[in-house]
């Protein structure tokens, strides 16, 4: 698992070596929990381990009986490991950043990278504030480092750009991260695309509203549109760099190939979020027309959207036909989204799906099949519509109502 999990494997860059590895050697029950995913990796990549998978399956189980049973368990064995808890955990630390003036968060750096990570990616598939409380707005000045600041002043998420940026470390902010496939920075700017949604739901009430002068709607539409403006650019000039201590080693094929996958991967995103803030600077979504600018002339463009679905599809197949077995960061979102944004043409579907189905048989992870069960629903729906899809839909991507018809329950994971 750890040669496969991550692009560049060594002790710095895999959390599963730097950070997972270590527990092993700390506490008895994390040595259990390893090997047992250990062997359903395995299973789940060949059936042949099957067997093996059941062996081990009973070790793992008498020795977390015979573990149990000890008197002198060390706090790391009482530690919960549920999911959901370490969630609410980076959630307070977060919140504590907010507040304080800390300059690093006191965790491991792979708990911040994998918890922003499937935070920021997850509100572009449902509402996170449905299920996650909001916070008031901290009270200390405001961060002038933040890439956008929000347009509502009242009340803001605890997952808004200024505050995750404050977990995050600043001095390798644009260094592609080795897990997640791009840079801190990337990721943010993501999180200020889906800021829109709430500012489009908040104008919406507020312009429903009869108390609400048309001047401060006026305001509440330009605060948008500068929102946009800044965003289109920030993706425009945004740069995502090996990270330097890489450099060392370029010389053999299998490091010129590492970095090429990192390369790819972090491109993907980016085209991704050009995609994600052209579906959402429209009318449907946002709930009025916006005033033409060059900004979003150029996110509307059929043309551009067309070369960078083509360009998604392109590095995507790119890295699954270039690995034996994928790694975590392989740009699943960026080909969920560009799937979810591409034509009706049969042929630039069948591309999707044949990149889908590649994966599958390279990575036993289940968001894989569930992403292009997705995308083909929604295909569907939009294929049984007789004419364009008018509907509004203020603040809310056309794919999450067809994950709603699908029933599933919300999953950070």
């Amino acid at each position: 698992m750890c040669a496969v999990g991550v692009t560049v494997d060594d002790e710095r860059f895999n959390p599963l070596r730097s950070t997972v590895m270590r527990l092993v050697f700390r506490t008895e029950t994390a040595y259990y929990a390893v090997l047992m995913a250990s062997a359903h990796y395995l299973r789940s990549v060949e059936s042949r381990f099957e067997l093996m998978e059941i062996q081990i399956r009973s070790r793992v189980l008498r020795g977390l009986r015979r573990a149990l049973m000890k008197d002198n368990l060390d706090w790391e064995d009482f530690c919960d490991g549920c999911w959901v808890k370490h969630l609410a955990c980076f959630q307070l630390i977060v919140k504590e950043m907010a507040h304080s003036h800390r300059k690093a968060p006191p965790v491991p750096q792979f708990f911040i990278s994998y918890f922003s990570a499937h935070l920021v990616l997850a509100k572009s598939v449902f509402s996170i504030d449905d299920v996650l409380p909001v916070g008031e707005t901290p009270t200390s000045p405001t961060n002038h480092g933040s890439l956008v600041n929000s347009t509502n002043t009242e009340r803001v998420s605890w997952t808004s750009t200024k505050d995750l940026a404050k977990v995050m470390p600043a001095d390798t902010l644009h260094e592609i991260d080795m897990w997640n496939g791009y840079s801190g920075h990337m990721l943010l700017i993501i999180n200020d695309i889906l800021s829109l949604k709430h500012d489009a739901q908040a104008l919406c009430h507020q312009s429903s509203d009869l108390s609400t002068s048309q001047l401060a709607v006026q305001e509440k539409h330009a605060a948008i549109a500068d929102k946009i403006k800044t965003l289109e650019a920030s993706l425009a000039t945004t740069t995502q760099i090996i990270p330097v201590s890489l450099y060392k080693d370029r010389t053999s094929a299998e490091s010129r190939h590492r970095f090429r996958l990192l390369k790819s991967t972090s491109e993907a995103y980016c085209l991704a979020a050009y995609l994600l803030l052209s579906e959402a600077v429209s009318p449907r979504f946002l709930g009025y027309a916006p005033a033409t600018t060059q900004s979003i002339e150029q996110l509307r463009d059929p043309a551009h959207r067309a070369q960078y679905i083509d360009r998604i599809f392109h590095l995507t197949k790119y890295v699954v036909s270039s690995v034996d077995h994928l790694p975590i960061s392989w740009p699943l979102w960026p080909l969920f989204i560009a799937s979810c944004c591409c034509s009706r043409d049969e042929d630039t579907r069948a591309r999707a799906l044949e990149i889908f189905r590649a994966a599958r048989e390279k990575a036993p992870y289940e968001n894989i099949p569930r992403a292009q069960t997705l995308v083909e629903l929604l295909w569907k729906r939009r294929d049984i519509q007789t004419g364009s899809d008018n509907s509004v839909r203020i603040g809310r991507f056309e794919w999450e109502s067809a994950m709603e018809s699908l029933g599933w329950q919300t999953s950070f994971a």
